[in-house]
């Protein structure tokens, strides 16, 4: 039995079979194509967001926090030397980034704004489908 070789940490995006075992359950049961280099299965969302950050931000590199966040995320940016910019996303506004939001911070990266504007429009239209697919993806995940 092979276990007894898998009682070390696995690489940070996880082992080859386990994620091509994801793979093949979301292929069969929820009709989901998704490659090897698309899965990865990790420790949470911070340890993610950490390496993706390391990645690719350059010291001094804006981050766009839409609050309320998760305050780790801020230390996140701190100590990988990006500025986090806090957009306000009220309760109020239905938790949603608002046209202007970007343009009201000072100092922040308002060469954004025209790209937010544009892509407002479309933007439930792809959030609504990619939350669509995260959603059958994990009531699978959950039938076992």
């Amino acid at each position: 039995m092979q276990m007894a070789t898998q009682t070390r940490y696995p690489p940070t995006h996880n082992t080859v079979a386990l994620r091509q075992a994801i793979i093949t359950k979301l292929a069969r049961e929820n009709d989901l194509s998704d490659g090897l280099d698309e899965v990865i299965v990790s420790n949470g969302a911070k340890q993610v967001l950490f390496n993706a950050m390391m990645a690719t931000l350059d010291d001094g590199d804006e981050v766009l926090l839409c609050a309320p966040y998760f305050g780790r995320h801020k230390d996140i940016v701190l100590i990988l030397g990006g500025r986090p910019v806090t957009l306000p996303c009220p309760a109020s506004d239905g938790v949603h980034l608002k046209p202007g939001a970007i343009a009201a911070v000072p100092g922040s990266a308002c060469e954004l704004e025209p790209f937010f504007r544009i892509s407002t429009a479309a933007s439930e239209a792809v959030l609504t489908t990619e939350m669509e697919r995260l959603a059958k993806a994990v009531a699978a995940l959950k039938k076992g």
